[in-house]
């Protein structure tokens, strides 16, 4: 389906769930989002978080983690998830 910037994103097209394969991990499959709304709809999540972080920089991190888990909690529940990497990259001011 396309990249995330350390994993690949796949359908399973027999479910519609979104797994996540890391490019330095030991390739087994994460899964990420319930189906392909929930991966769209976090990354406009993700993209109006971060224009609304360049008109305020006191907006929480913790904010863009609250609305993803809104409607998803998949995303970040995964340590080893390509969500909790990037959400660490925005804490670090990063992403």
């Amino acid at each position: 389906m396309g990249h995330f910037p350390c994993a690949a994103a796949a359908l399973n097209p027999a479910d519609d769930h979104v797994y996540s394969f890391s490019y330095d991990g030991d390739g087994k499959p994460i899964l990420i989002h319930r189906d392909l709304e929930s991966l769209v709809r976090s990354l406009i999540t993700l993209k109006h978080f971060c224009e609304e972080r360049e008109e305020n920089e006191d907006l929480s991190p913790e904010e863009l983690r609250t609305r993803v888990d809104s409607f998803d909690r998949l995303p970040f529940s995964e340590e080893a998830s390509e969500w909790n990497r990037m959400y660490e990259e925005v804490v670090d001011g990063i992403f």
